[in-house]
């Protein structure tokens, strides 16, 4: 099975999982429309400094 096979047995996306320093938040698809909204949330939320900025991770969240 490819990655492809994969995304698309996958339910519907609901929004995005931000990862810093070992924390996790979830964000919601109403929260934020899309991937950039959902960093500056994640900022916000997570304290994240300007210069550790690239050290964030968003990825999209599917249901099961």
């Amino acid at each position: 099975m490819n990655t492809s096979e994969t995304l698309e047995t996958k339910d519907a996306m609901v929004g995005w999982i931000a990862i810093f320093k070992g924390k996790k938040l979830e964000i919601r698809k109403e929260e934020a429309t899309g991937i950039w909204e959902a960093k500056q949330i994640a900022i916000k939320k997570l304290n994240v400094p300007k210069s550790k900025q690239g050290l964030l991770a968003i990825e999209p969240a599917y249901s099961d």
